[in-house]
């Protein structure tokens, strides 16, 4: 999404959207928004592991 559309549906300035991510990028020390992006997500968000690893996970079901 570029600044402009992104400020559009925020309903706020294109220097506002600029400076947030800009600020936000700082904040995760990221050089790109990219990266940020990579280290906002949870790290769970592939499916790589559970939530709450001492909850086990659902057997796969068994054929008859």
């Amino acid at each position: 999404m570029t600044d402009e559309a992104a400020s559009n549906r925020l309903g706020v300035a294109v220097r506002t959207v600029r400076r947030q991510m800009a600020s936000v990028m700082e904040r995760l020390g990221a050089a790109s928004r990219f990266e940020a992006g990579l280290k906002a997500e949870p790290p769970n968000a592939a499916g790589s592991e559970p939530s709450h690893p001492e909850t086990p996970s659902p057997s796969p079901p068994t054929a008859p």
